[in-house]
């Protein structure tokens, strides 16, 4: 199912999330066990994400940081279920490891747990 553009978004806006996704699954497809298809659907609702705050900038660096990917997890998929969720941000973290050039270390100190819990 093709992702759509959200209401809100300027088509501008909208060609430049679509575009940063697709340069990103371009760069990353070798590198991961999933499919272009998953790639594109989760970096595009991402970027969507990114996108749509006002305090942060659509590129590649921004995009998939984990802060970014971290905030986009816990606030940004409502409706997805834990495992869901999970499954994301493993996806998302393998595709920053190959964008970056880090790894999920590097990043992150501790991983907040999905739920909230301390």
């Amino acid at each position: 199912m093709p992702i759509t553009k959200p209401i809100q978004m300027t088509a501008e806006t909208w060609a430049a999330v679509q575009s940063l996704a697709s340069s990103a699954v371009d760069q990353c497809h070798a590198n991961t066990a999933y499919s272009d298809a998953e790639l594109t659907s989760i970096s595009t609702k991402l970027a969507t994400f990114v996108a749509s705050s006002p305090l942060l900038t659509l590129d590649v660096e921004t995009v998939f940081a984990a802060p970014t990917i971290e905030q986009f997890i816990h606030t940004g998929l409502p409706t997805w279920s834990p495992a869901s969720r999970g499954n994301a941000r493993s996806m998302l973290y393998r595709m920053s490891e190959t964008l970056l050039g880090t790894t999920t270390g590097d990043q992150l100190s501790r991983r907040t747990p999905i739920r909230g819990a301390a």
